[in-house]
C-alpha cells in the first residue's frame, strides 16, 4: 500500500512538474495520496478513527473515506467545469462583438 501511495504521489507531482496539470486542480490527489501513506504508515490511526467514527472493521472506513474524497473530487471538478463554461461563454461573446465591429469598419453587411 505504501508503494501505490508513492508511486501515485511521485506520478501526479511529475504530471504538475510536466505542466499537464495545474497544481491547484490536483491539491485533492496529492492529499488522498498522502493521506493513503499516513495510513499505510500508521495502521493504528485508521482504526482509531473507524473506532470512534462507529465503524466495524477499518475496511468499512476506508470504503467510506474513499467514496467521501471521490465525491470531493466530482465537486472540486464540477466547479472548474461551470467556471470554464462561464468563461467560454464570454469570450464568445466579446470575439462575436469584436467580429461585428470589425465587419462595421471594413464596410460588410451584418
Amino acid at each position: 500500500m505504501i508503494a501505490i501511495c508513492v508511486i501515485f504521489l511521485g506520478v501526479v507531482l511529475w504530471q504538475v512538474a510536466r505542466k499537464r496539470f495545474l497544481l491547484r486542480y490536483i491539491l485533492l490527489w496529492i492529499f488522498l495520496a498522502l493521506v493513503g501513506i499516513i495510513g499505510a504508515v500508521f495502521p493504528g490511526i485508521v482504526s482509531f478513527f473507524s473506532s470512534v467514527a462507529h465503524f466495524q472493521t477499518s475496511s468499512n472506513f476506508i470504503f467510506f473515506v474513499a467514496v467521501v474524497f471521490l465525491m470531493a473530487i466530482c465537486l472540486s471538478l464540477s466547479a472548474i467545469v461551470s467556471k470554464q463554461a462561464v468563461r467560454i461563454k464570454s469570450l464568445i461573446q466579446e470575439v462575436a462583438l469584436i467580429q461585428n465591429k470589425l465587419d462595421q469598419k471594413s464596410g460588410k453587411d451584418v
